[in-house]
């Protein structure tokens, strides 16, 4: 069973991120963006209920931009007695692509496990140094 997704995030962000994973992994069905532009607390929630059941029923992974924003605050809200929903924050396109390239090959946890640690390894800091610091300049 295909694994849906639903990114929500600020202003345009959600829509912007689905087109540059297209542009790397093909064009993607089961998902949908959702902006909270405009939104109350309320009407996020309603949009977000709205754009899942349009999805249709299985497995959904809310995928939201920011950690206690609106968008993740609001998806919680609805995930509560969905034993097939997951969020996960902090989305980026490295999780996203993993995602989509392992959403029908693996179950729904692994899936997110998977896609949560490629989201975090793809997350680098350049000059490294042996501390992981840069040294500043002085002055």
């Amino acid at each position: 069973m295909t694994i849906h997704a639903l990114i929500v995030a600020h202003g345009d962000l959600a829509r912007a991120l689905l087109a540059a994973v297209e542009k790397l992994a093909g064009p993607q069905e089961g998902v949908r963006t959702l902006s909270n532009e405009g939104c109350d607390m309320e009407t996020l929630r309603a949009r977000i209920q709205q754009a899942s059941d349009e999805l249709g029923s299985g497995p959904l992974v809310v995928f939201a931009d920011l950690f206690g924003g609106s968008c993740a605050n609001a998806s919680t809200a609805l995930i509560h007695g969905r034993p097939d929903w997951r969020l996960v924050t902090g989305v980026n396109v490295p999780m996203l692509v993993n995602f989509f390239q392992n959403r029908e090959r693996l179950p729904l946890d692994e899936t997110i496990d998977l896609l949560v640690s490629r989201g975090r390894d793809g997350v680098k800091r350049f000059p490294e140094t042996e501390h992981g610091l840069a040294s500043r300049p002085t002055g």
